[in-house]
């Protein structure tokens, strides 16, 4: 399996400043991130930033999309569409936001995924706000999806979507089909209509860093918790 991060977007709320580089308790969001899968891992960034990046070149693979200012960024689905077929990956994919914090494992999403060879995504209970924020799924008895919605809320749903997706191989060529939709969640809601989407609900804590008080939330809470 390969993990994608893809961390080429603006992040204008932080001054157009690389979020995953925001650090916590004295470790940076990439560093965590790279805990949370073993094997290969790439990291998509843009000619702008890849320098900032150069300490993590021991521990992940930097891929740079090319785009000399954000004018000409084409969207997270197209920039992995072609670090796909730039490095040649032909192996299932485990897609990772860039600017999550989470305390869980994903094990066990990516064995469910890879033993049902199926897209599979870790869901959990989620607020309002998180749902509007992320996106909110709907699930049935077996756990498989229903319905999706990325950065809305349905009425019927108490989950919210990660920003983590398992795709496996044979369904890599969805991406292709989906690069003009920007976020890999719209991908899920397009993919759920047309093949089963499993999911795994996990617990523990999650924050998408996407305001300067996500981040305050977040790093009250690691100190809390001293992680």
């Amino acid at each position: 399996m390969v993990t994608i991060i893809p961390a080429a977007g603006k992040a204008k709320r932080f001054g157009y400043s690389q979020k995953t580089l925001l650090e916590i308790n004295k470790k940076s969001l990439l560093s965590r991130l790279l805990t949370k899968t073993d094997g290969r891992k790439i990291l998509i960034v843009n000619e702008q930033n890849k320098d900032l990046f150069r300490s993590y070149s021991s521990e992940i693979q930097i891929w740079s999309n090319g785009a000399q200012n954000f004018n000409s960024v084409r969207g997270c689905l197209y920039d992995i569409m072609d670090c796909l077929v730039e490095l040649n990956v032909r192996d299932d994919i485990c897609i990772i936001c860039a600017d999550l914090l989470f305390s869980f494992s994903l094990d066990s999403c990516i064995q469910k995924g890879t033993d049902q060879r199926r897209i599979c995504i870790p869901i959990k209970k989620g607020t309002p706000d998180e749902m509007q924020m992320a996106g909110s799924v709907c699930v049935d008895s077996s756990g498989t999806v229903s319905d999706f919605a990325e950065h809305r809320v349905l009425d019927n749903s108490n989950f919210t979507q990660l920003g983590i997706y398992f795709i496996p191989k044979h369904l890599l060529y969805l991406i292709e089909e989906c690069y003009h939709l920007d976020s890999p969640g719209y991908l899920i809601e397009y993919a759920f209509n047309l093949f089963p989407v499993c999911t795994d609900i996990v617990d523990g804590f999650w924050f998408h860093i996407n305001t300067k008080e996500d981040y305050e939330k977040a790093r009250d809470m690691v100190a809390y918790i001293n992680i």
